[in-house]
């Protein structure tokens, strides 16, 4: 019998039960799909516990240009932001330059050449998908506190 996890959806405040396998598979493909540029980069500072001001810092990009690219207010940046930062977060070049709509090579970070999570799940609905975002923000948060300092 599979050991489960018990996963608390935050916003319907109901529980299921999902083997642990089956949250890990489920969170990797909820971040592997994302489509919408400035959800994917402000995952990508959020993952790493970075403040507008941090990035800014890091990279010489105003947090007013950051703020409005996480807003989604700019759409198309150029591939040397997007490189900046996708190296800051640790987060695929090339899913930023699809995002932002910049041709990318098939293969070019070796997405294409592996089997998706999300194949081996099936359709999601955006329901799910949030609450698998909440779950995965809530143990990142665990991780971060139970880090040694």
């Amino acid at each position: 019998m599979p050991i489960g996890v018990c996963v608390p959806l935050l916003r319907t405040r109901r529980k299921c039960r999902l083997t642990t396998l089956a949250v890990l598979d489920i969170l990797s493909s909820v971040m592997e799909k994302a489509s919408d540029l400035s959800q994917f980069l402000r995952q990508g500072r959020t993952r790493k516990g970075m403040t507008l001001r941090a990035v800014e810092r890091a990279t010489n990009i105003s947090n007013a240009y950051l703020s409005q690219l996480e807003s989604g207010k700019i759409l198309k940046p150029s591939p040397g932001v997007l490189h900046k930062l996708c190296e800051l977060y640790g987060i695929s070049y090339s899913t930023a330059m699809r995002c932002a709509g910049h041709p990318v090579p098939s293969g070019a970070d070796g997405v294409s050449e592996r089997p998706s999570f999300a194949a081996r799940l099936g359709p999601t609905t955006a329901e799910e998908e949030d609450a698998l975002a909440e779950y995965l923000d809530f143990l990142r948060s665990r991780q971060r506190r139970n880090a040694p300092q």
